[in-house]
């Protein structure tokens, strides 16, 4: 049953949901950003290599 204070239900609710999306990105951004630098490491440590083999 929808009462008068509903609307500040739903405004609660849209608060949490806002606030758990922005922490679920947030630490998906922070592994990204880890994937990405380890995936640089790895390709100059790709290239010293190739470097390296055609000597």
């Amino acid at each position: 049953m929808l009462t008068k204070y509903s609307s500040d239900l739903k405004e609660l609710i849209k608060d949490v949901v806002l606030q758990l999306k922005e922490e679920m990105l947030g630490s998906l951004v922070l592994r990204i950003e880890k994937v990405e630098s380890e995936l640089f490491e790895k390709e100059l440590e790709n290239e010293k290599l190739a470097k390296e083999f055609e000597k």
